[in-house]
């Protein structure tokens, strides 16, 4: 008997035996999609902005130097002087040596063209008095007290724009009764001149 029941068992212990493990399934592996290449970076508005501005700053200094692009040569310009209408003035315009130690004089010049002016010059001087006793001697100039330095410029006269100067000259040389010529004029122009004649009274 004892046999028989081991026989039965058996056959339920095989099937209560525990089942197998099912075999864990292995991850997937995920590939990460490779990164896209970065975009090219378009400059913005004042960045393109900044980059011309510095490419052409070279070009913009050598117009600015001379924008007309005139002759270097004395009393030479692109376009020509013969437009420029010059006034001389004298104050007071009678001069009394007894109150009068000094007399103011003004250069004004107009471009009466319809096209702008370029006058070129060697220094910082742009112009010039001078006290004559007659046509040939001088008894005063007044750069001689005035600072100049060894600088080219140029001045550009549109067209009716006007341009006024001043100067002052002493009166000490002068005498009564006699006659005395005051100059005035552009150093790189002399054609740009003017003259007035002074009488002086005591």
């Amino acid at each position: 008997m004892k046999k028989l029941f081991i026989l039965a068992l058996f056959p339920l212990m095989a099937h209560a035996a525990p089942a197998k493990k099912k075999a864990e399934p292995t991850p997937a592996v995920i590939e990460e999609p490779a990164p896209a290449p970065p975009k090219e970076r378009k400059p913005g508005f004042w960045e393109r902005a900044w980059t011309s501005t510095k490419k052409s700053t070279a070009a913009v200094g050598r117009t600015v130097a001379r924008p007309f692009g005139g002759s270097k040569e004395k009393g030479d310009s692109k376009v020509g002087w013969r437009n420029l209408e010059l006034t001389l003035t004298l104050d007071p315009e009678h001069v009394k040596l007894s109150n009068t130690r000094a007399l103011k004089v003004g250069l004004a010049v107009v471009n009466r063209g319809k096209t702008a002016v370029q006058l070129d010059f060697p220094t910082t001087q742009r112009i010039e008095v001078l006290l004559r006793k007659d046509t040939s001697e001088i008894l005063s100039k007044w750069s001689e007290d005035q600072k100049v330095e060894p600088e080219q410029g140029f001045l550009v006269i549109n067209p009716e724009e006007r341009l006024e100067y001043s100067a002052t000259i002493s009166t000490r040389e002068m005498k009564a009764g006699q006659n005395y010529f005051v100059e005035a004029y552009f150093p790189n122009f002399p054609e740009l001149r003017g003259s007035k004649t002074v009488t002086p009274a005591n």
